[in-house]
């Protein structure tokens, strides 16, 4: 559960579905609603979510999907594809002008950087190197992060902690 700055609303990610709750209504976000399936389930695997600082942005995805950037209202204004096989984990940068995205492939994966600023009508096609993203790492399957000043400090499937710098593709500074 991530709550909103203002207190009054809550993102909760589960297997069962990614939520915005509030006191007025449960919205589920993610994943969006097969109406044409009669038997749609909304089960999922490698759920993962976050909430940009400012709760402007919303990212939400699974395993099946891609990653969808959401206005703060669960509207979709996006659509980032996974650089590995499988959307794993996803988190903004401490100043909230990047969204890390992690996608992963077994024990290994794929961080890439997007500027929050060109998130809105964004489209990054599936395993296509584009101009809206920087590398930041092609080994981690992150499990757990931290945002700190420049540096995004991740968890891993090996367990290493390690510290990727924002600003460059590809550099590692600290294993723990």
């Amino acid at each position: 559960m991530t709550p909103f700055n203002d207190g009054k609303k809550i993102l909760l990610t589960t297997s069962e579905g990614i939520f915005i709750l509030s006191q007025q209504e449960e919205q589920m976000i993610h994943p969006v609603i097969d109406q044409d399936d009669e038997e749609w389930s909304p089960n999922m695997d490698m759920e993962n979510a976050t909430i940009s600082d400012d709760n402007q942005l919303i990212i939400a995805a699974d395993q099946g999907s891609d990653y969808r950037v959401l206005d703060s209202e669960g509207n979709q204004i996006g659509v980032i594809g996974p650089q590995s096989s499988y959307p794993h984990y996803c988190l903004f940068s401490k100043d909230s002008k990047q969204l890390l995205t992690n996608s992963c492939h077994f024990y290994n994966g794929t961080s890439i950087g997007i500027n929050t600023g060109k998130l809105n009508g964004i489209f990054i096609p599936a395993y296509e190197e584009n101009g809206d993203f920087i590398l930041l790492d092609d080994q981690m399957r992150v499990y757990s992060g931290v945002a700190a000043s420049r540096y995004y400090i991740l968890g891993d499937a090996y367990g290493y902690i390690r510290a990727i710098d924002s600003e460059k593709e590809i550099q590692r500074c600290v294993s723990v």
